[in-house]
């Protein structure tokens, strides 16, 4: 499996959809980051702080979980909720000021500051 292309492709897609739909995930960060906005749904329980998050923030529609048994019906409710160009652009400015681009950075000096500290240095 080549990742690389894979990231690409999912990149491309992005760039080029108008609305997704998601699980709470990874993925939900890097749609905010495209400000593709999302129709959300929670598939395990330690998605609900991100998913609550985001939509907080005014990014993405939660419709509750993957097992709910309309979830059809609330996945059409969502996508016409999104449907606006006004709701796309404002959902879309939400997630784009939830990610600054910036995290990969910050974790790394974390990891470096963390290191330096426990390991002993001459």
């Amino acid at each position: 499996v080549n990742t690389a292309a894979d990231g690409d492709l999912m990149q491309t897609l992005m760039a080029r959809a108008d609305i997704a739909v998601c699980g709470g995930g990874q993925t939900l960060y890097e749609l905010a980051s495209q400000g593709l906005p999302p129709v959300i749904t929670g598939i395990v329980e330690d998605q609900k702080d991100d998913i609550r998050g985001f939509t907080q923030a005014g990014f993405g529609i939660d419709i509750g979980s993957w097992q709910r048994p309309d979830l059809l019906d609330a996945l059409a409710r969502g996508i016409r909720e999104l449907w606006p160009a006004s709701s796309r652009q404002r959902h879309s400015a939400a997630g784009r000021r939830c990610v600054d681009g910036h995290g990969a950075e910050r974790l790394a000096t974390a990891v470096l500051a963390e290191w330096k500290r426990m390991v002993p240095h001459d």
